[in-house]
């Protein structure tokens, strides 16, 4: 299963496991949810010298994207985790067996 942990208060999001719904490599769950963090990753990436003072990405163990918004962006940079997230909740909805959101 995959679980994703969402704290809107550390701007952070943890995703990890995997969604079992296919063999790794053919499991269109996981894939969905890869595609929604890289690209949540890739847009503050890109953004990080406007948006944050911090970025943090680590894919060691799943993966965990946490930054610190410069405070006149705070709220566009919650609202590409609110979007992922969104993406997410809608998936979990669609598959409950395989993604838990804590």
């Amino acid at each position: 299963m995959i679980t994703i942990e969402y704290d809107p208060k550390k701007i952070e999001i943890k995703i990890r496991g995997h969604a079992d719904y296919a063999p790794k490599g053919q499991d269109i769950v996981c894939a969905a949810v890869s595609v929604l963090g890289q690209t949540l990753a890739l847009c503050i990436q890109e953004r990080k010298p406007r948006l944050t003072k911090s970025l943090h990405i680590d894919s060691t163990d799943g993966l965990t994207i946490r930054c610190l918004p410069l405070p006149k962006y705070k709220s566009e940079v919650e609202i590409l985790y609110q979007f992922v997230m969104c993406g997410i909740a809608h998936l979990s909805q669609q598959y409950p067996q395989h993604i838990q959101i804590i």
